[in-house]
């Protein structure tokens, strides 16, 4: 593959790529040494929130003159998810360019954003001296959103009062105004053991669990469409047994359940119960919910930012953000989702983001910071190393 020149933000998305933040583990603390490290450099002083070994987040504020008023949140995640099962084509850790693609994990969910945010937020930096911005700009990096937003809950006592919030997923450069949530449940099936060769002396849980997915195939959640689209109820792991010789007692499986405005976690909990009711040994916990996001298209922030970057191609994403968590807990300020990434891309084997995408997402979000905070001047040229 071709190595070319690559621009500023593109060398930052795959330095970030090289390096492993898969989750579980995590160890962003990877990633945040580095962006603090850069951010420091340039003279800003940001702090990394260390909240278990390994685990951290990053915050950083450019103030705006009246500090009573509401900041912007530019808002992004450093974990990935991991490799998969299947081979790749090309190193998932090597930020290799090829052309106008970025390959690795994480290159579209989400360090290419990432890259972008930052970038944007150096240039912001170095424009504060040049303008009188009105208002605050805050760039917060977390951790473990992949595995439930835990670094989005750990970072809310570092964050000022709110006033809109740019999730940097990904979106191909396109506003997003939503995205559903979702409830992690897991269902446990309990049996009886048996020898293999007398099945009928137990009771078999890997069958009673399979009868339960079937019948979870042919449930259709009793809600209608949404904008944010139909909610799905999905298994995603399932675990039975422990020799082969012996019936099962014990079978558990995990469901991913996507939550959308007309069809919450009551609905989902109730479409649980009437699917383990029929089998008095099945028993379901909740893992996680975070609740759906949705920011009408006349919020006037909302409004502001669709005709500033002239995106009328609004979308939604069934994916969840760290704005499940970020929005309810800031007080609901309208939420834009806008990112290079390409949303199909997202936890693909041969991941890659557009470059070109990446480069013209620093324009997208110095232009959306800008007019937040009342600056007007624009260094948006990118030169090339």
């Amino acid at each position: 593959m071709s190595q070319p020149c690559l621009t500023t933000t593109t060398q930052l998305a795959s330095r970030l790529i090289r390096l492993d933040t898969t989750n579980p583990p995590g160890n962003e603390s990877r990633a945040t040494t580095l962006i603090a490290e850069r951010l420091g450099d340039s003279g800003l002083e940001p702090t990394v929130q260390t909240w278990e070994e390994g685990r951290a987040n990053l915050v950083c504020t450019l103030p705006g003159a009246d500090p009573g008023a509401p900041a912007l949140l530019l808002s992004g995640h450093l974990d990935t998810v991991g490799l998969g099962a299947q081979p790749w084509s090309v190193d998932p850790f090597g930020g290799i360019v090829d052309g106008d693609r970025l390959y690795g994990r994480g290159a579209t969910d989400m360090k290419g954003g990432v890259a972008a945010m930052v970038v944007a937020f150096e240039r912001l930096a170095a424009s504060w001296h040049h303008a009188s911005p009105a208002r605050s700009v805050v760039l917060a990096l977390t951790a473990s959103e992949e595995s439930g937003c835990q670094g989005a809950q750990a970072i809310l006592p570092l964050l000022p009062t709110i006033g809109a919030i740019v999730v940097g997923e990904a979106t191909a450069n396109h506003v997003g105004v939503g995205h559903k949530g979702v409830m992690w449940a897991r269902l446990r099936v309990d049996g009886r053991t048996a020898h293999a060769s007398r099945p009928d002396l137990g009771d078999n849980a890997v069958v009673r669990m399979a009868e339960l997915i079937s019948a979870l195939e042919a449930t259709t959640p009793a809600a209608g469409e949404c904008i944010l689209g139909r909610p799905t109820v999905t298994p995603t792991l399932i675990a039975g047994g422990s020799v082969r010789n012996m019936v099962p007692d014990l079978c558990e499986c995990t469901l991913d359940i996507r939550l959308t405005t007309a069809f919450g976690a009551a609905a989902a909990r109730r479409v649980l119960d009437h699917l383990t009711a029929p089998v008095p040994t099945c028993h379901a916990e909740i893992d996680l919910v975070v609740p759906p996001v949705l920011t009408s298209e006349q919020d006037p922030w909302l409004s502001t930012v669709i005709e500033l970057i002239g995106s009328p191609d609004l979308r939604t994403a069934a994916y969840f953000t760290d704005a499940s968590v970020l929005a309810p807990a800031l007080g609901d300020p309208p939420v834009c989702i806008l990112g290079p990434g390409e949303p199909a891309l997202a936890h693909q084997v041969d991941e890659w983001c557009s470059v070109q995408a990446i480069d013209d997402c620093v324009d997208i979000y110095q232009s959306i910071a800008e007019r937040w905070c009342g600056a007007v001047e624009s260094t948006t040229s990118e030169t090339k190393p």
